[in-house]
This record gives structure tokens, C-alpha cells and sequence, in this order.
């Protein structure tokens, strides 16, 4: 009952639209080609749980047969329900995914939530118990781990040292997209402010991707504003729209924008692609657009990657 009431918010919107949610996670998953990405499934678990924790959870998937046949005692009920719950909140939603890998591409981020279940149990076994006589597997991850985890926080430690701060002599890859979203934020601001100043409209800037660009200018160009203690920081997510407006797939940003209200709006398209700008599905929704500028992003005084960006007047919804 408690669940059904938080949830009831998710139904009452989607019931006065479309049922949209339901129709991106159901039918829509289910279109386009055939893609077989059971071998990328498998890649992107074994990359987020290391082979470690991946052969950990095998050998939780198989320690029903363990407790039966080496512990002493015997375990206790309560042992072996938290284990069938573990086993089932896990294997059966990656079973669908499974199914799913075998016709339609997969994500890497998707299994993520479905281990939360069976960690406890990975961490259980990481180290000898007083009351289980450890098989082979076990005993070799026990004594993996210690190598595993020292590896980890080296690769995590410098990956993260690269990333925040940069290493001598080692330059960052180009349209890298973890990098220069604080200073693509504070140009697009800065070229915002000036056309607003110039002209006295307020531009709606707009990425010119799915989601990506706009939800990563949304939060810099709103932390941009915070760092100047402008009042008006809820701008930077108000602000910021995405290529709905033109004609493509844009999640939420077609509900947050409808075109309607956009009407005769002075723009900032923004991508990495210059010939985002210059379509056909732009160009028949704007009255007049201007000459395609370039901006290169910067990390630590080092650069990252290019933009584009071109102003458009008198949106157009049609």
C-alpha cells in the first residue's frame, strides 16, 4: 500500500499522457532491428562487478549446494530464505535481460541495481567463516580479493586523479564526454548573457542531441549562475531545452518544452555535430539563423573537445 501511494504520482501523470512511460519501457524497447548483444551483456557485467564478483556471485548461485554438503551445522532456515531471496531478486530480472540481449542491444548501466540483492552474500564469503569448509572457487576468490580490491583503488585512484586534475605530460582524449561540461556551461552562459543584454529577450538555449547536451548544460550553466550568486540560477534549468523542438526524439524535454509555448524565441543551438545546425528540420523552424560559431572546451587549461553553436530567431512550430 505504501509503495502503491508513492507511485501514484507516476500513474496520474502518465494516465493524462499517453501512457508514456509505460510505452518507453514496454513497446518501444521493443522496436528496431535485430541486434544480438548477448556477448555486450555479458562484457558490461563483467566490467561493472569485476571477474572477482562475477565468479563470487557463481559461486553464491551455488552455495545452496555448499551449505547442504559442508556446513557445520547445518544452516538455519532464516540462512537459507535470505539466500533464496538474494538468488531470486537477482537471477530472474537478469534473466530478462538475458532474453532481451538476444534480439535488441543492451546498456551498460542496466544490471547494475539487480546485484544490490546478492552483495551482501559476495561480501560474506570474502573472507574465511569458522563454519563453512570452503570448496575450491571459494577458496581461490578468498584469496583473490586482497589482489582485486589493492587493484582497484590504484586504477580508481589514478583514473580519478586524471580526470579531476590531469597528469604530467598526458593529454586528455578529445570529445571525451565525462570532460569540460563546467566550461562548456560558463561559455554558453556567457554567450547567453550577452545576447540577452543586446537584445533584451531572454535566449532559450537548446542541445541538439537527445538528452546528453542539454541535461549537462542545464546543470553547469545553473552552477555557473550559482558561482556569480545570480538569483536567477533556476534559469540554467528552465533555460534549457533539448531537440525535441526540432522534430527529434527527446525524452521528458518534449513535455518540459512543448513547441507551442517556444514560439518566436530567440535560441543558442548547441552540438558537437556541425551539421546538427544546419538540417533541414532546423532550418524550416526558424525564421533567421546566423553563422556557425566554434567553441573549444577546455580541462586544466588543456583542451578537451569543440562545440558548435549558432543563434536562431523566430522558432517556428511546424
Amino acid at each position: 500500500m505504501v509503495a502503491a501511494l508513492l507511485f501514484s504520482p507516476v500513474i496520474a501523470w502518465n494516465a493524462h499522457h499517453d501512457w508514456a512511460s509505460f510505452a518507453f519501457q514496454g513497446p518501444r524497447r521493443l522496436q528496431g532491428s535485430f541486434d544480438f548483444s548477448l556477448d555486450a551483456l555479458m562484457g558490461n557485467i563483467l566490467l561493472s562487478l569485476t571477474p572477482t564478483a562475477f565468479m563470487a556471485v557463481v559461486a553464491i548461485i551455488i552455495s545452496g549446494r555448499v551449505h547442504k554438503a559442508k556446513v557445520h551445522p547445518a544452516p538455519e532456515p532464516p540462512m537459507k530464505r535470505r539466500h533464496n531471496f538474494s538468488l531470486v531478486f537477482s537471477l530472474l530480472p537478469l534473466s530478462i535481460f538475458i532474453i532481451f540481449s538476444l534480439f535488441r542491444s543492451v546498456k551498460l548501466n542496466w544490471t547494475g541495481p539487480l546485484w544490490l540483492a546478492i552483495l551482501p552474500f559476495v561480501a560474506y564469503y570474502m573472507v574465511p567463516q569458522m563454519h563453512i569448509q570452503a570448496g575450491r572457487l571459494l577458496g581461490f576468490l578468498q584469496r583473490a580479493w586482497p589482489a582485486t580490491i589493492v587493484t582497484l583503488m590504484l586504477f580508481y585512484g589514478v583514473s580519478l586523479h586524471y580526470l579531476g586534475l590531469g597528469l604530467p605530460g598526458v593529454p586528455y582524449p578529445e570529445n571525451f564526454s565525462l570532460l569540460g561540461w563546467r566550461d562548456l556551461g560558463q561559455r554558453i552562459e556567457q554567450i547567453e548573457d550577452e545576447i540577452e543584454h543586446s537584445t533584451g529577450l531572454e535566449p532559450l538555449v537548446v542541445g541538439m542531441d537527445k538528452y546528453k547536451t542539454a541535461s549537462g548544460l542545464a546543470f553547469y550553466r545553473t552552477q555557473a549562475l550559482q558561482d556569480l550568486n545570480d538569483r536567477s540560477e533556476n534559469e540554467g534549468v528552465l533555460g534549457t531545452a533539448s531537440s525535441s523542438l526540432f522534430g527529434k526524439d527527446a525524452l521528458m524535454y518534449l513535455y518540459w518544452f512543448p513547441k507551442a509555448r517556444q514560439v518566436n524565441r530567440v535560441m543558442i543551438l548547441v552540438s558537437q555535430k556541425r551539421g546538427e545546425l544546419m538540417r533541414d528540420g532546423v532550418l524550416s523552424r526558424t525564421r533567421e539563423i546566423g553563422e556557425i560559431q566554434e567553441i573549444i572546451i577546455k580541462k586544466n587549461g588543456m583542451p578537451v573537445g569543440r562545440y558548435y553553436y549558432v543563434i536562431a530567431e523566430g522558432y517556428r512550430n511546424g
